[in-house]
């Protein structure tokens, strides 16, 4: 069964690298807003990043800084101090991308390219409901 998970919000604090041994580790948080039913919720989603993904996460995203995260669900589990259970999950990330700031959409290719148009074929685009077969 897939573990997808697509994101989008702004990060909550500045990230940043550490060393894990072998690799570099990110962990970061991003606010996610919803609204359902005229309510608005903030969701706190934690992420982690590995490599060279981590590394330029954190050199290109500050804190506010709008991100698409692609990754899977991973749950964390461990035993706190006075001998209970706890886990959460976390996203671990494959993927990332820069957001759109507030207010702004992000720009989209355009094209000056029109499709030539059929001067000899009958231009009359009018149909009776009783000439279409379905």
């Amino acid at each position: 069964m897939p573990n997808c998970i697509v994101i989008s919000g702004n990060l909550v604090a500045d990230p940043e690298v550490k060393d894990a041994g072998s690799a570099k580790v990110c962990n970061a948080t991003i606010a996610n807003n919803r609204t359902y039913k005229h309510k608005k919720t903030t969701s706190f989603i934690d992420v982690r990043l590995w490599g060279a993904q981590a590394e330029s996460f954190c050199q290109f995203m500050s804190k506010g800084s709008p991100t698409h995260i692609t990754g899977y669900l991973q749950q964390e589990r461990w035993e706190s101090s006075d001998g209970g259970k706890r886990s959460k999950l976390i996203v671990v990330a494959t993927g990332w991308e820069f957001g759109a700031p507030k207010g702004k959409s992000v720009p989209r290719e355009t094209s000056d390219y029109e499709p030539e148009r059929d001067t000899e074929r009958d231009t009359d685009d009018t149909y009776d409901d009783d000439e279409v077969p379905f």
